[in-house]
């Protein structure tokens, strides 16, 4: 499910830790003259600056053993999945993990 921006930045911002919390603004951050975000008279004066805002929302290094693990299918997981799925994804020209470039690996 796609969630609209709001909701998401609401969200992390609710869980913040205000004392951790670390922001910053960039003004003139150098950027490439495909940016959507430059306007038209910006782009033809050549002008390919624009306002970045970098938002720290890593999980503190000192609490990494308290967190749980994320996004981690163990093979027969992986495997229901790609049977469900597998058709869609030849369509798309995807390979199954067993003819990838890459192996798996799941770090405990």
């Amino acid at each position: 499910m796609i969630r609209p921006i709001k909701k998401k930045f609401s969200g992390r911002c609710a869980r913040a830790s205000i004392r951790r919390l670390r922001v910053d603004i960039i003004r003139d951050a150098w950027t490439a003259d495909l940016d959507p975000r430059l306007s038209p008279a910006k782009r033809e004066a050549g002008d390919l600056t624009v306002g970045r805002m970098l938002i720290n929302a890593c999980k503190p290094f000192a609490w990494r053993n308290h967190f749980p693990k994320t996004n981690v299918f163990n093979a027969e997981e992986r495997k229901i999945v790609e049977n469900k799925w597998s058709q869609f994804l030849a369509n798309i020209g995807v390979k199954k993990s067993a003819e990838r470039d890459f192996h798996h690996e799941v770090i405990s």
